[in-house]
């Protein structure tokens, strides 16, 4: 029962990770297709103002970063050097030590998407604080 658990824990970012990655596109999609309605519009090609907004933006951003992530997420155990295991814990890994660092990189380098969801929220919690009378 205890190796099972461990196997579950261990493996549920696999299918987790594919449902962020269709998030991401799905909001890469959307964003891409409102620049293309925003560059067609008349209007804004007057003012000349064919570029995405800030939040849309920032939400590329994120949506990138959490493509990162989510890639990194979804290998699982499999890139952890194939033998090494700890007493009372299965040997899940099937990589060596390359892939094992190469998805760490992958997973610190999508953790970049919290400081730019953070500056996504901050406007939005500095609008909600108080102002000195």
């Amino acid at each position: 029962m205890h190796e099972a658990l461990i196997r579950f824990i261990a493996y549920v970012p696999c299918a987790t990770g594919p449902l962020s990655i269709v998030g991401s596109s799905l909001t890469l999609t959307s964003i891409a297709r409102t620049k293309q309605t925003a560059a067609s519009s008349p209007a804004r090609a007057r003012r000349g103002r064919n570029q995405l907004s800030t939040y849309n933006r920032l939400m590329v951003g994120i949506s990138i970063f959490d493509l990162i992530f989510s890639f990194g997420v979804t290998l699982g155990p499999l890139p952890l050097p194939s033998g090494t295991s700890r007493p009372g814990f299965p040997s899940l890994g099937r990589g060596n030590t390359q892939s094992c660092t190469f998805q760490g990189f992958l997973i610190y380098l999508g953790m970049a998407y919290v400081f730019v969801g953070g500056a996504v929220d901050q406007p939005a919690f500095c609008s909600e604080m108080p102002r000195a009378a």
